[in-house]
C-alpha cells in the first residue's frame, strides 16, 4: 500500500473502502493543519471522489428522488437566468455610468455566479444533516475540495464587458448557459455519468446541474439536500 503523509493514498485500495472509513479519513484530513495546501488537496480530491461513486452507485431512483432530480433541474434553471438577468441590470447601470463620466471611467467585466450554501443545515427547518454530515458538507464547499474549487457551476456564461461594441442579446446568453444552446437549437440534453441513464432518460439536464454533478466532487444525495443556491455577481476591472 502507498501512503502520502500517513494518509493511505493507494487508488486500488481506496476503491475499496467503506463509506464510513472514506468519511472520517476526510475530516482527518480537512482537519489536519501539518499538512500543506496542495497535499490536503491532492489527499481531499481522490477521497471526495470514491465517497462520490459509493454514494451514486448506491442511489436509490425511488420516485419521490426522481421528483427531487427534476425539482433540482428547475431549481437550476431558474437561478441561473436569475443571476444573469442581475448581471445584466449591473452591465446596464455601468453603460450609463460609463456614458455619464467617460474621461475617468475604468472598464469591468461582470459574470453571474452560482454556489453551493456552505450553512445548509441553518437554511432547512428540521435537522436533515448529523453533526458529522455538517462537517462533510463543510468540506465539500471548502477551497480544499479541489474539483468545486476549480470548476464552475456557471461555465461558459463568459462575461458583460464594458469595453466592447458587442450587442448583447439577453435571452441568447440564457439559453447557451442553461442548455448550450446555439441560435434555434434544441436544448442540449446533458448526460450525468455515474448514474442509470435508463431511469433517468426522461429528464433533459441542463448545464448547470450536469456541472454540479460532475465535475464538483457532489454525489446526487448532496446536491438533492440543496434547497436553494447562493447567487454572486462578480464585478472586476478588465484585464488589458
Amino acid at each position: 500500500m502507498i501512503f502520502k503523509d500517513g494518509y493511505l493514498n493507494d487508488l486500488d485500495t481506496l476503491h475499496q473502502l467503506p463509506l464510513e472509513v472514506l468519511e472520517d479519513s476526510i475530516l482527518r484530513i480537512y482537519e489536519d493543519k501539518y499538512l500543506s495546501l496542495d497535499t490536503k488537496a491532492d489527499l481531499l480530491g481522490d477521497y471526495l471522489y470514491f465517497r462520490k461513486h459509493i454514494l451514486d452507485r448506491h442511489f436509490t431512483y425511488a420516485e419521490k428522488n426522481l421528483q427531487r432530480i427534476s425539482e433540482m433541474n428547475n431549481l437550476l434553471e431558474i437561478q441561473t437566468t436569475e443571476a444573469i438577468h442581475k448581471a445584466w441590470r449591473i452591465y446596464q447601470d455601468e453603460l450609463i455610468e460609463k456614458t455619464a463620466h467617460p474621461n475617468i471611467y475604468r472598464n469591468v467585466s461582470i459574470s453571474p455566479q452560482l454556489f453551493v450554501p456552505n450553512d445548509l443545515y441553518n437554511m432547512i427547518p428540521e435537522k436533515v444533516l448529523t453533526e458529522k454530515e455538517e462537517r462533510i458538507w463543510h468540506v465539500l464547499c471548502s477551497c480544499d475540495n479541489p474539483k468545486y474549487r476549480s470548476n464552475d457551476i456557471l461555465t461558459d456564461c463568459g462575461f458583460f464587458l464594458t469595453s466592447t461594441n458587442i450587442k448583447y442579446d439577453l435571452n441568447m446568453i440564457i439559453r447557451k448557459v442553461v442548455y448550450g444552446c446555439e441560435g434555434n437549437e434544441k436544448p442540449t440534453p446533458w448526460s450525468m455519468a455515474g448514474l442509470d441513464e435508463k431511469m433517468i432518460k426522461n429528464i433533459c439536464f441542463n448545464w448547470p446541474f450536469h456541472n454540479l454533478f460532475e465535475f464538483c466532487g457532489f454525489a446526487m444525495t448532496d446536491i438533492l439536500k440543496i434547497k436553494k443556491f447562493n447567487i454572486v455577481i462578480k464585478v472586476e476591472d478588465e484585464v488589458l
